[in-house]
């Protein structure tokens, strides 16, 4: 009986274990639940002593740490928090918070990141978004390349995301999904299905984006683009490969985030310590890029010490460029290789913040040392939010002699709000408006 016990533990592991290595399963959850009902049918006539009891919780304790060694080395990192469940900041004590006099929510001259490539992964798919108070759908045609337009039809304001994609002419086209008019992703009527005659009016505004860097970019005005965001060869080079991706939504105003890198003397009391006697070390300055006006950038070097020696072989030296109001490049230059990190920030609402980083390294750098060094990364990134999400917007701040950088930093990213700062007198009340 010990025997069959004990070869139906090691076969049914051995085949979950093949599943998870050979088949690339991602889904987990589905092998445990598999390995456990495989057992429980090959165990009816046990006799459940002690030792037969042990060996079957061996075996289940097994296939568990095999799923978190798998998770750990092959898997890439993923966190997605909200700020109710990361931070314990609610809803309510939201609506109490008093929010000061900000400017406006949507700086309309940036580009931001409204989605992954992988969201779209194929062609003739679509993805809604929802952002900077627009409503967004994504489609990837025919061609292979994403449009945007407007998420209702013009005919009615049906959600266009209702419909589905098909083929005419040879072109990618949206049906609506009221009355069955068909838009191709230029945003122009193909088609009524009731009449020849094509009202001249019947367009679906399309907005500006860029796939790139793994994202796809909006531009979040009327005109023309007046700048590039930054492009990183490596990633679609190959050259570096993707380790993994944070995600947070951060209730506070949008440039409160990239407003941190001016604020480099919180970075001695907030982001030093570690625990015990270790410490993690900045020195860093804040300044406008003096070759592209839209970028700002922090000269920046770290280190490790322990009872105040320096630690050998364990610094980091990173390079970040703010590049407009939505992206942040981080060129981490390591011991063992180099790090690429670039932050997004996206305004989903007023006071609404999709905070994004992720991660790419050099091809030979393994993925299990990348993800110790993204959780470093996230872990400082987590100690900024609780503040961010219960703090209020000072427009007249009382500063400290060598804090001088801040009134630099927020001089330099008011040229993101164009003609919307004079319109609105520098200010935005948002007091009567926390359906956030």
């Amino acid at each position: 009986m010990d025997f069959i016990l004990n070869n139906s533990i090691l076969t049914h592991l051995n085949e979950s274990t093949y599943r998870l290595f050979n088949e690339n399963s991602s889904d987990y959850k589905e092998v445990l639940i598999s390995f456990s009902k495989n057992l429980s049918r090959d165990l009816g006539n046990v006799d459940w002593n002690a030792q037969n009891v042990v060996l079957i919780l061996s075996g289940i304790a097994s296939l568990f740490l095999i799923v978190n060694i798998i998770r750990f080395f092959f898997v890439p990192f993923y966190v997605k928090k909200t700020f109710e469940d990361s931070n314990g900041i609610n809803r309510s004590i939201n609506n109490m918070r008093r929010m000061g006099n900000m400017p406006p929510p949507f700086p309309k001259l940036g580009w931001y990141r409204i989605a992954w490539v992988w969201d779209l992964p194929r062609e003739n798919t679509m993805h809604r978004v929802d952002c900077l108070g627009k409503n967004l759908l994504l489609i990837r045609g025919k061609d292979g390349k994403v449009s945007c337009l407007d998420a209702y039809c013009p005919h009615l304001g049906a959600e266009l995301a209702g419909g589905m994609l098909k083929e005419k002419d040879g072109e990618t086209c949206i049906e609506c999904p009221f009355h069955g008019w068909m838009f191709k992703t230029d945003g122009s009527c193909a088609s009524v299905p009731y009449t020849d005659t094509i009202p001249t009016s019947a367009k679906v505004k399309r907005y500006e984006i860029l796939e790139q860097n793994d994202m796809i970019l909006f531009w979040n005005d009327e005109n023309p683009a007046s700048y590039q965001p930054i492009y990183v060869p490596q990633i679609s080079n190959g050259q570096m490969k993707y380790h993994g991706v944070a995600e947070y939504n951060v209730s506070c105003h949008v440039q409160e985030i990239p407003e941190n890198g001016a604020d480099v003397e919180h970075l001695g009391f907030l982001h030093t310590p570690m625990f015990g006697p270790f410490l993690y070390n900045w020195s860093a300055e804040w300044s406008v890029h003096p070759e592209n006006p839209q970028c700002s950038r922090i000269d920046m070097k770290t280190w490790f010490t322990c009872f105040g020696y320096r630690i050998p072989l364990l610094w980091v030296n990173p390079r970040v460029v703010q590049n407009g109001p939505g992206l942040v490049f981080l060129d981490l230059k390591m011991p063992i290789g180099n790090m690429y990190s670039i932050e997004t920030v996206t305004p989903l609402k007023p006071m609404l913040q999709r905070l994004t980083h992720v991660i790419y390294c050099d091809w030979w750098i393994p993925r299990f040392v990348a993800k110790l060094a993204f959780y470093g990364l996230v872990n400082q990134l987590e100690r900024d939010i609780p503040i961010w999400n219960a703090k209020t917007y000072q427009d007249k701040p009382s500063l400290a002699k060598t804090e001088g950088s801040i009134l630099k930093f927020r001089r330099w990213f008011k040229q993101f709000y164009g003609d919307e700062i004079n319109t609105t007198t520098g200010n935005l009340r948002v007091e009567n408006s926390r359906d956030w």
